[in-house]
């Protein structure tokens, strides 16, 4: 073969690589994320997978996604590069193919694909995974809201299913939907959980609580109300003063339940004193007493029907 023939079919099969990348778009997937694949190799397979359909290479990526670096934090920062291991290299590569398909292309497509792998998932680590993107993806359609409130029934990551509908839905029609998954939650770490935990990660969708209507509004209040006054009564300090906090935010109560930190009684060596946080929920609790009508309060007066006194 002649040196001028060799050159040129040298270059032939460069420009061809990227392309038989796109063409095996299942079967490329599946080796960048092979463990014996050459950092060169790797490479040239995540420049052709930029542009492969994503309906093909999304379910090869998706297992080593959910797998996860098997390293700490930001295993993909490119100063950790000659330090990452077989298992780290394969997922950085998945994940900026994962990261470039989202954002290219057509939002309903994209969202299409989500929908679809997100309704054949049946671990709760993948389950997770794929609401991440489906909740934050430009195509949220009806399909993408149906999908996701049946995750939410399915009992598979319901909180987390339950805070995308809030996010992305009607937020009043999915609230008591989403008030159930709270009270039905399974303590986690039985020491340290409380339900009001759940109910602020649940209910984490900052200014839509105040597009509810009124009704469901006093239901999501009148709950809160309820994990708060749980929290104060059994010593759950921490938990409670993030409850009154979030209770306040949801009234629009001017500096949200909590007293002037400017005080000198709240100044403490090490910044605020506990007595800060035990006077916000505090201001909560009386907020809620005195906005109770007396037939109310009557259940948490004496005989008479007065009201217990302050302390």
């Amino acid at each position: 073969m002649s040196r001028g023939l060799s050159l040129r079919l040298s270059a032939a099969l460069a420009v061809l690589v990227p392309v038989v990348g796109v063409a095996g778009g299942v079967e490329d997937a599946k080796r960048l994320v092979s463990l014996e694949v050459s950092d060169g190799e790797r490479e040239t397979l995540r420049q052709g997978l930029a542009s492969a359909p994503f309906a093909e290479v999304a379910p090869a990526l998706l297992p080593t996604l959910v797998e996860g670096p098997g390293v700490s934090p930001s295993p993909c920062e490119p100063l950790l590069a000659g330090a990452r291991s077989p298992r780290s290299k394969a997922f950085c590569a998945a994940q900026a193919v994962w990261s470039e398909q989202l954002a290219r292309g057509e939002a309903s497509a994209r969202a299409d694909v989500l929908v679809k792998l997100l309704a054949s998932a049946k671990e709760a680590r993948t389950v997770s995974f794929l609401l991440t993107d489906v909740c934050v993806e430009a195509g949220w359609s009806p399909r993408a809201e149906a999908m996701v409130a049946r995750v939410r029934d399915a009992g598979v990551a319901p909180e987390q299913a339950a805070n995308c509908l809030l996010l992305r839905g009607d937020v009043s029609k999915h609230l008591p939907a989403a008030l159930r998954v709270v009270k039905r939650a399974e303590p986690g770490l039985p020491r340290t959980w409380r339900r009001s935990q759940v109910y602020l990660s649940v209910f984490n969708i900052g200014d839509r609580v105040h597009e509810l209507a009124a009704a469901r509004r006093n239901e999501l209040v009148d709950y809160g109300f309820h994990l708060l006054a749980q929290d104060e009564a059994e010593g759950a300090s921490d938990a409670a003063y993030f409850t009154a906090r979030y209770l306040g935010f949801v009234l629009k109560v001017p500096g949200e339940f909590a007293p002037d930190s400017t005080l000198e009684k709240y100044q403490g060596p090490h910044g605020l004193t506990p007595r800060y946080f035990a006077d916000t929920v505090k201001n909560a609790l009386h907020w809620r007493e005195a906005s109770r009508p007396w037939s109310s309060r009557r259940e948490l007066g004496d005989s008479a029907g007065r009201p217990v006194p302050r302390r």
